[in-house]
């Protein structure tokens, strides 16, 4: 019965966002205006932008498609599972844009082999959530959805591009130092 109570104790669940934290996703929609010749001024990466919202609409399912992997993610979340994490998926994909993403989203991770225990869909804020699935640890590129989150006394985890980027969370830029830190925080 200890085992059971002891096991039950140390269940570790991790969220994680995927565009900028998995995926390459800002990086591969530049490279697409690139090769369609846009004028990548006039691309902010902001969705109330009409020109960035027109693009992605047409391009967004081709994008989420073929978006690189960020460095690392795949042999990162071997090592989750093997630590013992449950990996909960946690996106806003499928908010306002309408096209098959969770089609789209589960095949991307079957093709790469990404292992994950639940996606959640059109999640914006991400908070709820992550309380309801009781995440111990959250992951996100995004400074409002780590707000989000930690007002629930859930860690967050910053993936940044730029280690200069001011953030009153911890900061990664590579999945190798992620596992590292989990794995000398003692949970495992």
């Amino acid at each position: 019965m200890f085992d059971i109570l002891y096991k039950e104790e140390i269940n570790l669940k991790i969220g994680i966002d995927i565009d900028d934290t998995i995926t390459d996703t800002k990086k591969s929609t530049i490279e697409y205006l690139m090769n369609y010749n846009l004028n990548l001024n006039e691309y902010s990466g902001d969705l109330n932008d009409k020109k960035t919202f027109d693009f992605l609409i047409k391009h967004i399912e081709d994008i989420q498609t073929n978006v690189s992997l960020k460095p690392g993610v795949k042999e990162a979340f071997t090592e989750l599972k093997k630590m013992s994490y449950e990996i909960i998926i946690i996106t806003a994909r499928g908010g306002e844009l309408d096209y098959d993403h969770e089609k789209v989203t589960k095949d991307y991770f079957a093709k790469h082999n990404l292992p994950y225990d639940k996606i959640y869909f059109g999640n914006y804020p991400k908070g709820d959530i992550a309380l309801k699935e009781k995440i111990n640890i959250f992951i996100d590129d995004r400074i409002y959805n780590l707000d989000d989150v930690s007002q629930y006394g859930i860690e967050c985890l910053h993936f940044v591009s730029d280690m200069n980027i001011k953030s009153p969370y911890k900061k990664f830029d590579n999945w190798d130092d992620i596992i590292l830190y989990l794995k000398n925080r003692g949970n495992i």
